[in-house]
């Protein structure tokens, strides 16, 4: 069984996944800025890779409609939204302001290779 990569949008997201959703990857960009280094998140679900963008995720978080972790030495560790200058960006609570929990996670383009997409 072949399994593709499946951006969703996070009305579909919501609908097929629990509240609290880890994320096991990121796609990063090469940008310095804390705001701009992720450009979007994702993991798996139902033996389907998901995606979101770095956007839609905070303003789902900000409408409580969904929450997100990492795991960070075993540890279960909320991801939160923080903000520099006016800029929002997703963050956890053991960084400081740069996203480094989230960015030593795998690169997407690892999981896509694995799951022979």
């Amino acid at each position: 069984m072949t399994r593709h990569p499946m951006p969703v949008g996070t009305t579909s997201l919501r609908a097929r996944m629990q509240s609290a959703i880890q994320i096991l990857f990121t796609i990063p960009s090469d940008q310095p800025q804390p705001f701009n280094r992720l450009l979007a998140i994702g993991g798996f679900h139902c033996h389907q890779i998901w995606t979101l963008s770095q956007t839609d995720a905070i303003n789902a978080i900000g409408r409580n409609q969904l929450q997100f972790w990492v795991s960070v030495d075993g540890q279960r560790v909320p991801v939160v939204v923080d903000a520099i200058d006016g800029h929002r960006y997703l963050k956890t609570g053991y960084d400081a302001d740069q996203p480094e929990s989230l960015l030593r996670l795998a690169e997407a383009r690892q999981y896509y290779q694995a799951d022979g997409v």
